[in-house]
């Protein structure tokens, strides 16, 4: 992994001066590469964190960015509430610099994802955050072209990504995240020439860090994996919701790919576990 970053302190102007290094935005925030394998990432105004000062302790007068979560719901909660969601023990969201510095040391943990490396200061107020740039990668939808058998094997490493981050409490929630008609880079998955994903936007509002276990993020996590399998394996588009005909016609479809019966209806469901994404790409 990446080596220690120190923090990036900007200037309004600075930023401004960034805009010809722009290569992209989001619904987070826009994306500079500033050279050396290094990118920017610079929250939009009107964020949640686009006030927080430095200088403050985390409840001194800034309770109004201390949100409490019942943990038993945190499938219902608002993603574009923020940018980098942290929730401590307590359901305390943590916010802003410490977020990042608490993501940071998660960090000698992982080994196959590169968390956020710093964070970034305009005016005196935490900004954004130092990501690293993966060069010569490209969108997973890119390598659309790819035999059956090499979609399998590159979806098997990127189910070996996701599940290390879940032990170490890390929920990336919209890793299927299919491109549109117009565009390949909705995907938040990139690959190497040599066939290695890279899991991206996980300083993002759709990757949830927490200190402990949560079964209603892992069921979220692992639906959207097996949507990715089923997407990105079988060419196929799976709606938001699915009628009781649609499952069955979903069950049929991938018994006559091949897969064993005892697996085809947990991956139709969009409920199969690690286990069983392997035991099914291994096939």
């Amino acid at each position: 992994m990446e080596r220690l970053v120190d923090a990036v302190y900007l200037s309004r102007n600075d930023v401004t001066n960034l805009q010809r290094k722009l290569i992209g935005k989001g619904t987070d925030g826009s994306v500079y590469d500033v050279g050396n394998g290094y990118l920017y990432k610079i929250y939009h105004d009107g964020s949640l964190f686009s006030d927080i000062k430095v200088q403050h302790p985390l409840l001194d007068d800034y309770e109004d960015d201390v949100k409490i979560y019942q943990m038993q719901n945190s499938l219902k909660l608002n993603r574009k509430e923020s940018h980098f969601r942290y929730m401590d023990r307590d359901g305390v969201r943590i916010t802003g610099e410490e977020a990042i510095y608490r993501a940071i040391q998660r960090q000698k943990y992982i080994h196959y994802t590169q968390l956020p490396l710093a964070p970034i200061y305009v005016n005196s107020r935490f900004k954004g955050c130092v990501l690293k740039k993966h060069s010569f990668h490209f969108q997973l939808y890119s390598f659309s072209f790819l035999s059956l058998e090499k979609k399998k094997r590159l979806l098997s490493l990127i189910v070996d990504r996701v599940e290390e981050l879940v032990q170490y409490y890390i929920y990336p929630l919209d890793v299927f995240n299919r491109p549109n008609e117009k565009s390949l880079s909705h995907s938040n998955i990139l690959v190497s020439l040599r066939g290695i994903p890279e899991l991206i936007d996980v300083d993002g509002a759709s990757t949830v860090y927490l200190e402990e276990t949560s079964s209603n993020l892992l069921f979220e996590t692992l639906n959207s994996l097996n949507i990715l399998v089923l997407e990105y394996l079988y060419d196929l588009e799976i709606p938001d919701e699915m009628l009781d005909e649609d499952i069955l016609e979903l069950e049929q479809f991938l018994f006559k790919r091949g897969i064993s019966e005892k697996f085809v209806s947990d991956l139709a469901h969009q409920e199969a576990d690690f286990s069983t994404l392997r035991k099914i790409l291994k096939r």
